[in-house]
């Protein structure tokens, strides 16, 4: 599309390449900002919800960025247009759904941390969860509530906790000093992750395990943003099919009738109508190779790189699949009708992006397994529990 000979291997396409590198590494870098800004500013009931609002922003923001970068590069073909789409497409827009999940699951726990006095910290998030732990019979002196505290602490003495604390709290921690003194830097702790808000007794009452809010965020996050993906994909399916119907409808009703009155209206009046309102290209109504595989795939990837978090999630996707594949069935054969005919050597690249996803998924699920969620190995340290899960 957009084709110029004269410009192949020329100066120009040669800055042209450099610019789409450079728009799309802005473009990711104002991904990451605006998420990071939206965790801090925003509150947090509304969070998750405006996490979602803009990862579908971002989303289609870089559909259409991505279609002018690939034109400007000058593809000589359909196959290599659709190819160099394709990766720009696919890798910034995983990045885009997979950055707020891997915010809150893996970062905000290290980032947000309470520092102060070791008992007044205690007593602080004792009082976020105190309902629940008082329910369970747990007190702020309780020994079980110690040994949970106690998987949380950060002590100055290791240099990867102090630097983080550094890099993350440095105003706070310059607070501490003022008031401590230098000499005592180095007996001063703070507590990571976010604050325990469902906690349960497990091993006959002798251990205490909390679900904190970063992991009710992340799951809350996840669905939402899955569901909303997924509404979103099916109903862009559904309406080029109200559309050509309505439009077949319109034209019968103001057209001829045969001898036995009945709307004389063909199959090829149909097929143009379908062309006019919903032909088979990219951002198009009626769909295009390159963004009917990015849905799936970007549906695939959520699932199966965060439904450790969800489980049921993974059987409403099952159903959602299974309900999109027969819609879009259905599309390719009353709406899409009869696409331009084109070679192709299997998927093309979607094959590597693939490939790239289940490498993904299982880095992604070992980690959930080891840092955010509650299994049996909680009482192992994070090394141990992260070599136990990857081998």
């Amino acid at each position: 599309e957009g084709y110029e000979p004269k410009d192949r291997g020329s100066w120009k396409q040669t800055f042209y390449g450099i610019v789409g590198k450079a728009m799309t590494g802005t473009f990711l870098v104002i991904v990451v900002i605006a998420f990071s800004t939206l965790s801090l500013t925003v509150p947090t009931k509304l969070v998750s919800i405006v996490q979602t609002c803009v990862a579908l922003f971002f989303s289609t923001l870089w559909g259409k960025v991505a279609k002018k970068i690939v034109i400007l590069e000058n593809k000589r073909t359909q196959a290599r247009f659709n190819q160099s789409l394709t990766m720009r497409l696919a890798f910034v827009k995983l990045f885009i759904f997979f950055f707020p999940l891997v915010r809150i699951a893996f970062l905000a726990p290290v980032a947000e941390r309470q520092c102060g006095n070791e008992f007044n910290i205690s007593k602080f998030f004792f009082n976020k969860t105190s309902n629940n732990l008082l329910e369970l019979g747990i007190t702020p002196e309780d020994k079980r509530f110690d040994e949970w505290m106690e998987i949380r602490e950060i002590t100055t003495r290791n240099f990867v906790d102090y630097a983080v604390m550094v890099l993350t709290d440095f105003d706070q921690l310059k607070q501490m000093v003022e008031q401590s003194g230098q000499d005592e830097l180095s007996e001063m702790a703070c507590f990571r992750g976010c604050y325990p808000k469902e906690c349960e007794l497990q091993r006959n009452g002798t251990l205490l395990r909390c679900s904190d809010t970063c992991y009710l965020q992340l799951k809350k996050t996840l669905n939402l943003l899955y569901l909303s993906h997924t509404i979103c994909m099916l109903a862009f399916i559904v309406v080029p099919m109200v559309q050509v119907r309505w439009a077949a409808r319109a034209e019968i009703a103001k057209g001829a009738v045969d001898v036995e009155g009945e709307a004389d209206y063909s199959l090829l009046q149909y097929q143009e109508k379908c062309h006019i309102l919903a032909s088979y290209e990219y951002e198009s109504w009626g769909g295009s190779y390159v963004e009917d595989f990015m849905e799936v795939v970007l549906g695939f990837s959520v699932l199966v790189c965060f439904s450790l978090v969800s489980p049921l999630m993974a059987v409403i996707g099952f159903v959602f699949q299974m309900f999109e594949y027969r819609l879009l069935a259905f599309r390719m054969v009353w709406v899409t009708c009869r696409p331009y005919p084109a070679g192709s050597e299997g998927i093309g690249e979607w094959l590597n992006v693939l490939d790239v996803v289940l490498y993904l998924a299982i880095c992604m699920n070992s980690l959930l397994l080891v840092t955010v969620l509650r299994t049996r190995l909680d009482f192992l340290d994070p090394m141990t529990k992260l070599l136990s899960v990857l081998l």
